[in-house]
């Protein structure tokens, strides 16, 4: 969620490695996620996702969460989804 724990705060519905390590996250709370699948999409090249285990087949899907690929959305879907 971009501004987490704000009130301007937003979903992130899919979005590149590079851009979401540059996004500031707490440490306690969504930083241990955002950091593992930053990790992850960059180091197999291999999208990730975050979201509720409860939600598990929803994520998968695309139809909840956040998607990270391991380049650029733009690259991916020819212009940037958030």
């Amino acid at each position: 969620m971009r501004g987490y724990g704000t009130p301007q705060a937003e979903p992130i519905r899919a979005i590149d490695a590079d851009t979401l390590a540059e996004l500031a996250f707490p440490a306690g709370s969504m930083g241990p996620k955002v950091d593992a699948c930053v990790w992850f999409a960059r180091a197999s090249g291999q999208p990730a996702a975050i979201g509720a285990l409860t939600d598990a087949a929803a994520v998968l899907a695309g139809h909840t969460g956040s998607a990270i690929t391991p380049r650029s959305t733009a690259d991916s879907f020819g212009a940037e989804r958030r």
